[in-house]
């Protein structure tokens, strides 16, 4: 699991996929294939939260 600076975290399924979570979430928000994806994946949810 990574957490981001905008509060995400990303964990990484066995299915290579990455789980993408916003913050203050309990369970996966979005999915992205890969760890640059998911990091603006990450920068999308927040963008749309804020």
């Amino acid at each position: 699991m990574a957490e981001t600076g905008d509060g995400c975290r990303i964990y990484r399924h066995t299915n290579g996929l990455y789980a993408v979570c916003a913050p203050g979430s309990d369970g996966p928000t979005r999915t992205a294939a890969t760890l640059p994806c998911a990091y603006a994946t990450c920068q999308d949810i927040t963008r749309m939260a804020g």
